[in-house]
């Protein structure tokens, strides 16, 4: 039968009455929708019916975590067997968990990747502090005194000869270099020549070619032992040092590879290498 027009209109003047009201929701199901006012269109009442609820249906959260050890235990704690995954990427050395993943039986087909959490390794202040003078000229005094302050974490040399060559560099600030001369031991005798009173006088400095350091890169991961090669110029009698740390690229995968096998072995989960595209 036919409505007429003025009954659908009394109709909709009836319901918009009826929502303008000021009455909690309680009747509304998951998945439930109404025609509301204001344009009339369809919306989900969803989430005012799970607002009621006990929990959530779902669990949403994106976790940071700064340790790989409590990475391990949330996603231990949270994970659901074959669906839960782990990705890594190598360039950013960044894990990602995402705990609600698709899964690879029919019950499981799909998830709602809404409860994630993330890891990401962290250099470790020495290591940090070596990165970020590798390569960088310094005259005589600000290499001796960078070497100095950071003398703990050479192993090779010891230490002490380490200071003892600073000490040495610091002594002929003032004096002009000549050149360098490559001994049979590995090491580099540095010529100089120096006025004092008048008189001029020559000397070496001997340094050694190549130092090791042993850090960890990156908090949480081992220890490793690093070869920082030394190299020098020289310019209008004028010395400046630096040095090129050996493999550094390297030493960062190594470390990643490492810890990918420790949070595989930790969750009985395979690490993934790859990007969750959003």
């Amino acid at each position: 039968m036919p409505i007429e027009a003025n009954d659908l209109l009394g109709a909709i003047n009836r319901l918009i009455a009826l929502g303008a009201r000021d009455t909690p929701l309680i009747t509304a199901k998951l998945d439930t929708c109404a025609l509301v006012p204001h344009g009339f269109s369809l919306e989900s009442l969803t989430s005012a019916a799970e607002a009621g609820l006990p929990h959530p249906r779902h669990k949403r959260a994106t976790v940071e975590f700064y340790d790989a050890g409590s990475f391990i235990q949330y996603f231990n704690d949270h994970k659901n067997d074959g669906a839960s995954q782990i990705f890594a990427v190598p360039d950013s050395q960044v894990f990602r968990a995402i705990l609600d993943y698709h899964g690879v039986t029919e019950e499981r087909a799909a998830g709602w990747c809404r409860h994630k959490a993330t890891f990401t390794l962290k250099a470790t202040p020495e290591w940090a502090q070596w990165l970020s003078f590798n390569s960088r000229a310094m005259n005589q005094n600000d290499f001796a005194e960078f070497l100095e302050n950071n003398a703990s974490d050479i192993v090779k040399p010891s230490p002490a000869a380490i200071i003892d060559v600073c000490r040495m560099l610091n002594i002929r600030r003032e004096v002009n270099f000549s050149s360098g001369i490559q001994l049979a031991g590995g090491n580099v005798q540095l010529v100089y020549t120096e006025s004092d009173k008048g008189t001029v006088g020559t000397g070496e400095v001997t340094i050694p070619e190549e130092f090791t350091i042993r850090v960890a890169p990156y908090i949480g991961t081992d220890t490793r032992d690093v070869v920082a090669r030394l190299r020098y110029r020289l310019k209008d009698g004028k010395l400046s040092l630096f040095y090129d740390l050996h493999q550094k690229d390297k030493i960062a995968s190594l470390a990643f590879n490492s810890a990918v096998k420790a949070i595989s072995e930790a969750t009985g989960t395979r690490v993934l290498l790859g990007t969750v595209k959003e």
